[in-house]
């Protein structure tokens, strides 16, 4: 017969938080109703708990003897199950009571028999006062309690749960941007080095010198002055075009080496292991690198260019390494693809095409052929607007070539008469004077 206690548990009807009326006092309804608790609990208090458990392992781990309270998180929190694993005493004595702990209380009765007390959630107290007791244990000698090898795998495996990761979005920009920066890198290293020996056009057109009221005398004073700006060459100027070997060598070697890096196949491109020093530190190589040479090419006017492209990568490289971006850049599913296909059958070899078949592959271009095939297709009007386009294009091309040849010209003619307008204010006229400064 059930004691009074025992009636009194069984009728009386329990509340939960927000929740409805429960009448059933089944073990299997107040699993689920604990378990829900602990859900709640457990997301309100993650990141409290990982944060002091770090502290705590990190304590450990230095010999500093830990807080005479430890941190009651610690051991209530599932989220650090592998943390606890395989700690000395708490590895012992904490993981049956650990699982005596978070195991619901079916009945007030059992946990009253066990001499402990029942809390607000149905909970046994005395799972957690051996717990407890284990932890006074270990703050006594933390060193006895743990070896070090354990209290560093523990504190990895903390600081990993601690770790946000994401699909690689950064990286990709930065890893397009890397390709546009090497081909900067290339062309604009050709012309640092093409312009260390730049020079003034000397005052001369065809080797002939210009008008002398274009020119500047020896004593410094210019016939030729446009609201009071002197309009005149200078025969002794020298180029502010100054181009630099070492940074157009070192432009050029960079982008050559981008280009292999980058590659997904057999380089390094999109390739963002999470199980790296680098990764859990949020440090990109690619990307300081990146920026260390951008920086340098910023001194020389020849490379600014470039060097404001590889700042955009690196920047794009730390700000994806900083975000924890992992990826392979799909090796791997190229590895199963490639594995998966590779039984399936021998790929026939190269036959080297006969005169007759070359022949045949050449009379299949005619133009009667192509335009009927076309009609056939309905594919006529595409392909009309698409010859128009490339038409106007080259059209317009050779006209603008034209055009400026003749303009520089009548520049160079005027130059060596004297008759050239540099006294108004139009665009051509501005023109005009830069011609007669810079050539």
């Amino acid at each position: 017969k059930p004691s009074k206690s025992r009636q009194h548990e069984t009728t009386e009807p329990v509340f939960d938080e927000g929740a409805e009326l429960i009448n059933d006092n089944s073990p299997s309804v107040l699993e689920n109703r604990h378990r829900d608790l602990n859900r709640r609990s457990i997301s309100r208090t993650r990141e409290r708990d990982l944060a002091t458990a770090q502290k705590y392992l990190e304590s450990m781990e230095e010999g500093i003897s830990p807080p005479s309270s430890p941190p009651s998180s610690l051991p209530n929190s599932p989220l650090l199950g592998q943390s606890t694993m395989g700690m000395g005493d708490i590895s012992s004595s904490a993981d049956s009571s650990l699982t005596s702990t978070y195991r619901p209380s079916y009945s007030k009765r059992n946990s009253l028999n066990n001499g402990g007390s029942v809390d607000n959630f149905g909970n046994s107290t005395r799972a957690s006062q051996r717990v407890n007791s284990v932890r006074t244990k270990s703050n006594l000698d933390p060193t006895a309690s743990a070896a070090p090898s354990v209290v560093a795998g523990a504190k990895n495996a903390v600081v990993s749960s601690l770790i946000v990761e994401n699909i690689i979005q950064y990286g990709l920009w930065a890893h397009y941007l890397s390709y546009g920066a090497a081909a900067m890198c290339l062309c604009m290293g050709v012309f640092a080095v093409a312009w260390t020996d730049a020079q003034t056009y000397q005052c001369k057109v065809d080797n002939q010198s210009i008008n002398t009221v274009y020119l500047q005398t020896s004593s410094g004073v210019c016939p030729t002055k446009y609201q009071g700006n002197s309009i005149c060459c200078d025969p002794k100027s020298t180029s502010s075009l100054q181009g630099s070997v070492p940074f157009g060598l070192l432009y050029i070697g960079y982008g050559i080496f981008i280009i292999p890096f980058e590659n997904t196949s057999w380089g390094y491109g999109l390739w963002f292991p999470p199980d790296s020093i680098l990764f859990r530190n949020r440090i990109s190589v690619i990307g300081l690198l990146h920026l260390a040479v951008g920086v340098c090419g910023l001194f020389n006017y020849a490379t600014c260019l470039p060097g404001s492209f590889l700042l955009a990568a690196g920047l794009a490289y730390s700000y994806a390494a900083w975000r924890r971006e992992k990826g392979d850049g799909g090796r791997d599913n190229a590895a199963k693809a490639k594995a998966k296909g590779a039984g399936k059958g021998t790929k026939k070899p190269d036959v080297p095409l006969t005169l007759s078949q070359r022949f045949s592959i050449a009379l299949s271009y005619n133009p009667v052929s192509f335009f009927s095939r076309i009609y056939k297709e309905d594919k006529l009007s595409s392909y009309f607007w698409v010859f128009v386009f490339l038409g106007a294009n080259i059209a317009v091309f050779a006209y603008t070539v034209y055009v400026w040849d003749m303009i520089v010209a009548t520049m160079k003619k005027e130059l060596l008469n004297g008759t050239l307008d540099v006294f108004c204010k139009s665009t051509l006229c501005h023109t005009n004077r830069k011609v007669v400064r810079y050539g």
